[in-house]
């Protein structure tokens, strides 16, 4: 989903990337390493490989008790920048560790990643510090990739005005598929125990693992304004984070409300991507990708055919309540119409 002012078609036919990537490092088989992973460092618990608890899913509509509440507006600071493939249309963004079973040798960071166009969407393993693509796998040409989440072992990946969804091994083998109630497939997140699904609505929608039928959903609003279009989402801290498309922001999310916490405005950040992408005479897309290493507790966001991935750190800004002014501003910057 696209940029008011980018060069990507209208949300109606839209624009989405992949470039072809090594699948051999240092002469080392990726497949091997990639099942190494596993065995340098086992299965992690829920609270080990998100952060938070399991939330029971069974909420059809918003809670009685989830009254309209005034959203804090954070800032953030770059911390760091890496190289991203400028033809990946970004649309499902991962942290990982990438281990073998050499207890001396330190684990290399990546990111899974879900892109999408027709004709080439993908799904691939990429080095976090290089941006080098360590594996990849296509989509059929008629499928336009989506939102990606992994839950244990499996990675889930969405397709674009379909119901139909991929599952992928650790090695990025295709290992089944899937469909869900929905017509659209945008962002996908988990909570360790269902998946949680966005279709451009302002619904969020909680599936079972199993069979993929709803069990939960909520509407997600500021105050009593629902917001729409969200896109990549990003189970942090008992929030959903949420890019919300054609704009500069996130939406941290209560789940069990569906009222938004905060807002995060990263303008600035699009302007220094943009910046980056035309030095490189390189088009660029709007704002998604949001990956959340846990156990240093870091954030990493990028975009579509965006250059670079940034680690970044969220600021509070002013510690007082924001003013209406400041409050109607945001709001005019992040709440689509």
């Amino acid at each position: 989903m696209g940029k008011k002012s980018l060069m990507i078609p209208s949300k109606q036919i839209p624009s989405k990337g992949g470039k072809r990537g090594m699948l051999v490092k240092s002469g080392v088989c990726v497949c091997l390493l990639v099942s190494l992973i596993y065995v340098a460092t086992g299965v992690l618990s829920t609270e080990q490989q998100f952060g938070y608890e399991i939330f029971q899913p069974a909420l059809f509509g918003n809670p009685a008790n989830s009254q309209p509440k005034t959203p804090r507006i954070l800032g953030f600071e770059v911390v760091d920048s890496y190289y991203h493939d400028p033809s990946a249309f970004t649309q499902g963004f991962l942290f990982d560790q990438y281990c073998t079973i050499d207890p001396l040798k330190p684990c290399d960071e990546v990111a899974w990643e879900s892109t999408g166009l027709y004709g080439r969407s993908s799904v691939r393993l990429v080095n976090l510090k290089t941006g080098d693509v360590l594996q990849k796998t296509s989509l059929p040409r008629q499928y336009f990739g989506e939102g990606m989440a992994r839950v244990d072992r499996n990675l889930y990946q969405l397709t674009w005005q379909k119901s139909k969804g991929f599952i992928y091994d650790m090695n990025l083998k295709q290992v089944g598929e899937f469909d869900t109630p929905l017509s659209d497939g945008w962002g996908l997140t988990t909570d360790g125990q269902s998946l949680v699904v966005s279709d451009s609505t302002d619904v969020l929608y909680w599936l079972d693992i199993k069979n993929f039928q709803i069990i939960k959903q909520i509407s997600v609003r500021d105050g009593d304004r629902p917001i729409k279009w969200l896109n990549e989402l990003e189970m942090i801290d008992r929030e959903i984070w949420a890019n919300v498309w054609q704009t500069d922001c996130i939406a941290r999310i209560d789940p069990r409300t569906g009222q938004v916490n905060s807002w995060v405005d990263l303008e600035n950040l699009t302007k220094i991507a943009a910046a980056k992408a035309q030095k490189r005479n390189r088009k660029m897309d709007v704002l998604n990708g949001i990956a959340w290493d846990v156990k240093n507790r870091e954030v990493y966001v990028t975009g579509k055919l965006w250059p670079a991935v940034y680690k970044v750190k969220i600021t509070a800004g002013e510690k007082r309540p924001p003013t209406e002014e400041e409050l109607q501003s945001i709001r005019s910057k992040c709440i689509p119409n």
